[in-house]
């Protein structure tokens, strides 16, 4: 059996102390990992959500562009679709047609003098 009073100190109170210290703190570990790594996967999840949303509207400009041109065609007054397209693109946001510039009202003062939009 144990005689000295320093072994039965350290087998019967340092000994189990430690044991669910560690247990405690590998049992925490676990748990906050878990916790972390589906809060990290949910926000992974809402980013990429958010990226397709702003894909899918930047894909679907273009048909509304494409809309618009189509609509102007079918219009019988052609002066007052002609502004309306030109107000309608100018605040068109694409990467082909950049907002700060003037290529959307060069490109589309071109089609009109071309008779593509008359």
């Amino acid at each position: 059996m144990i005689k000295s009073l320093q072994a039965k100190f350290i087998l019967l109170l340092i000994l189990p102390v430690s044991l669910i210290l560690i247990s405690a703190g590998t049992v925490g570990f676990l748990y906050a990992r878990n916790k972390l790594l589906v809060q990290w996967n949910e926000a992974a999840i809402l980013k990429l959500e958010k990226v397709a949303h702003q894909v899918d509207m930047r894909l679907s400009r273009p048909l509304e562009l494409l809309e618009i041109l189509y609509n102007a065609n079918d219009s019988k007054d052609s002066d007052i679709s002609k502004n309306s397209i030109l107000n309608r693109i100018a605040y068109f946001q694409h990467p082909l047609f950049p907002k700060s510039s003037n290529f959307i009202f060069c490109n589309i003062s071109g089609l009109i003098g071309h008779n593509i939009l008359k």
